[in-house]
């Protein structure tokens, strides 16, 4: 028998031992784990063989994949290349969108090369799904349609594969994703949009909104929304639309949201949301051996906890005078830092494994994506917990919100009527998966109503099953795994337990991020940080953010 080396042997790790070996058109060998792992096979003097490990561009996004003439790459832009490597020129071989698939619906199978004009490959999303042959047909024999350009960071799951949806439904319209990505990729999106062929549409956030729309280079979508016939104000919280109204207009729309607030036991906090820095100490005096939080940096502390507080407290909005000099900020600061674990830690979220500690009095930066949410934490604490929300500076409730899928048209954009056509049919679609809480209020309403009705058993007559009690048996619809006792079920939610979550969602600030608060709140982590290890004193790192931050709201107001 000949001499053999293990692929551990080579430097693949022990759990990588089951994988697809590929040899490419120019001789080179790979090993294939899955779609996101891949090693080349480089021989050596001696016939020894290693392993090394293969790097991409985009590694968060991109996907290696097998085929009969070697490894292929699923880029993070939309595009199947032939792999080159991370500094070697890939061949494009398609782009998914022109065959209206979804790169997120490309399976992780082996794509089949039948000849140079024609591929078979492996898809499914929510609407079609099975072996698909791919075959280069020219342009001038597609039907012709109207391109609405879409520029897009790393798009959900759920806007890829509806754009593929409407591109097969539309007889008029067809939307072509642009994907951008890094640094790199803001400066090229930032350039298309000042010049004479910018994007139709784009993919913001919470902070970008905020950029563009300042630059006043947003449409407005009020009157679009006003003048549909499929969509109305009405079917949308105020509050989200409030926060997304920048300079008098409509910025974008989302399709789906989370809200973010900090939760206590009732028993310790009280029964209603809202309260003041002056009401947190006094809650660490009346339970002076506890902690406020469980291994929470001093950014985290200062930005996610007390940021809201902060830039309301030491900030005069209306004049733009702040007030960070002097003794009160900086002793405020030196009592952030001792509430926190120094500048390094595990973060401030709960694992919602198990219980709560007793000794920890709050969990913070609590992420609300289901209705249900709130009554995980109550069996997670184990008894009934208050959504107190952030502290502000006179004790009103700050909860704060999130958009996912938030949408926009451009103002210089030639194909705003398009664009506006597949965001409202995007907005009003009734088949989507929603990774988060839905925007529209009439979905929001079915999720209510289904988790507040009692699933009763039925016998086949119709009538309701009673258990040995003489009560009726109930099928739980709410299920938690891994907190309390590692599996609790419940049997629906009643309305006052829900009011308690649509009290959040409706109260909910969504406009919290905008960028001169974060960029002020950079300046303070800056300039405090030094403090935490002795290499300046409090009182002088709030004077140099006194003068930073003076400087920089007057540049912006």
């Amino acid at each position: 028998m000949g001499e053999h080396t293990s692929l551990s042997g080579m430097g693949l790790p022990g759990s990588y031992t089951s994988g697809m070996l590929l040899k490419g058109e120019d001789g080179r060998m790979f090993f294939l784990v899955g779609s996101s792992q891949c090693w080349e096979i480089a021989g050596e003097s001696g016939g020894e063989f290693r392993l090394n490990m293969l790097g991409t561009a985009d590694s968060a996004s991109g996907q290696f994949l097998a085929s009969n003439r070697g490894l292929m790459y699923n880029g993070g832009d939309g595009i199947l290349y032939r792999y080159g490597g991370k500094n070697s020129a890939q061949e494009a071989v398609l782009r998914w969108m022109d065959s209206d698939m979804a790169q997120s619906g490309v399976g992780n199978e082996e794509i089949l090369w039948l000849s140079d004009e024609e591929i078979m490959v492996s898809y499914r999303d929510r609407q079609v799904s099975g072996m698909f042959l791919l075959k280069k047909t020219p342009v001038e024999e597609l039907p012709p349609k109207e391109t609405v350009v879409f520029a897009v960071f790393s798009p959900s799951y759920q806007v890829e594969q509806y754009v593929m949806k409407f591109n097969r439904n539309s007889d008029k319209y067809r939307i072509s994703m642009e994907y951008y990505q890094g640094e790199e990729g803001w400066a090229r999106l930032d350039a298309q949009i000042v010049s004479s062929h910018p994007p139709d549409m784009i993919q913001l956030d919470s902070d970008t909104i905020e950029k563009y729309a300042r630059k006043d280079v947003l449409a407005d979508l009020a009157p679009w929304l006003e003048q549909s016939t499929v969509l109305s104000r009405d079917d949308f919280p105020e509050n989200i639309l409030n926060a997304y109204t920048i300079k008098g207009k409509l910025a974008g729309i989302p399709n789906e949201f989370q809200c973010f607030t900090v939760l206590g036991r009732s028993g310790q906090v009280g029964d209603q949301g809202g309260w003041t820095v002056e009401d947190v100490r006094n809650l660490m005096e009346k339970y002076s051996g506890s902690e406020l939080f469980r291994n929470m940096s001093f950014p985290n502390v200062v930005e996610k906890f007390l940021g809201n507080y902060i830039t309301e407290r030491y900030i005069d909005w209306e004049s733009g005078e702040c007030s960070f000099d002097g003794g009160d900020f900086a002793a405020f600061m030196e009592w952030a830092a001792g509430q926190s674990q120094g500048m390094d830690s595990d973060g401030c979220f709960d694992p919602l494994i198990g219980t709560m500690e007793e000794k920890q009095l709050l969990s913070m930066d609590v992420s609300i994506t289901r209705l249900d949410g709130l009554l995980g934490y109550e069996v997670f604490f184990q008894e009934k917990v208050t959504a107190i929300g952030y502290p502000s500076a006179d004790g009103t409730v700050c909860h704060l919100g999130d958009a996912g899928n938030l949408i926009g048209i451009l103002e210089n954009s030639d194909r705003k009527e398009g664009a506006w056509q597949f965001m409202e049919a995007f907005l009003s679609e009734e088949d989507i998966i929603y990774s988060m809480l839905p925007v529209r209020k009439s979905v929001l309403q079915e999720q209510m109503e289904e988790l507040m009705t009692p699933d009763y058993a039925l016998d086949i007559t119709g009538e309701k099953i009673l258990d040995e009690k003489g009560e009726p048996v109930i099928f739980p619809r709410i299920f938690f795994m891994g907190i309390g006792d590692g599996e609790v079920s419940l049997d629906y939610m009643t309305q006052a337990q829900m009011d308690r979550v649509l009290d959040v969602i409706y109260s909910a600030d969504f406009s919290w991020r905008e960028g001169l608060r974060e960029e002020i709140l950079e300046i303070i982590l800056e300039e405090m940080s030094p403090c935490m290890n002795g290499q300046k004193s409090f009182d002088a790192a709030a004077d140099v953010v006194q003068n930073r931050v003076r400087n920089l709201i007057g540049e912006n107001l």
